[in-house]
């Protein structure tokens, strides 16, 4: 966690209305924001939740994984909030079943890059014997055309901590 910057509220601008916001599942929202004028996507959810997904990702950097740039701490006006790279697109699940179906088109065509460059972020997370446990098409980030990413590594768990059945 010594590596990722604590961004104060205060550099956190209004929402970027370039950026889509959209709901990661029952527990979080992803929306877009400025950060020193800089697009950024931020995750507000259940703190616990948001603690664990920082902890994983704050010893994890690969191109197929979305890139957590900071942390932004609570205040009495606004909750603890997690500071990604910027998401242009949405979530696959936002892509496919929330946007207007003339818009999404190019999901289809690409689904063969996008399950390579998912499989490609599990088999490093495997690599470093962490497994993902929610892969849904929530947790892909279409960060831009063509660019898949996996997100959502709250639930993630290292192999160790697996309970195996005799």
């Amino acid at each position: 966690m010594a590596g990722d910057p604590i961004i104060p509220p205060t550099e956190l601008c209004t929402p970027d209305d370039f950026l889509p916001s959209f709901s990661t599942g029952s527990f979080s929202q992803m929306h877009g924001s400025r950060w020193n004028m800089s697009r950024v996507t931020v995750r507000d959810g259940e703190e616990g939740l948001l603690n664990r997904e920082l902890d994983i990702l704050a010893t994890l950097v690969h191109p197929s994984l979305l890139l957590l740039m900071g942390q932004c701490p609570a205040t009495k006006e606004a909750a603890f909030r997690l500071v990604f790279e910027p998401i242009f697109l949405g979530s696959l699940h936002f892509c496919l079943h929330v946007q207007t179906k003339n818009q999404a088109p190019w999901v289809a065509q690409s689904g063969v890059d996008i399950m390579l460059q998912v499989t490609d972020g599990l088999l490093f997370l495997a690599g470093r014997n962490l497994i993902h446990r929610a892969v849904t098409s929530h947790a892909v980030q279409l960060t831009r055309h063509g660019v898949a990413k996996l997100g959502q590594l709250e639930l993630a768990v290292h192999e160790s901590e697996i309970v195996r059945r005799p």
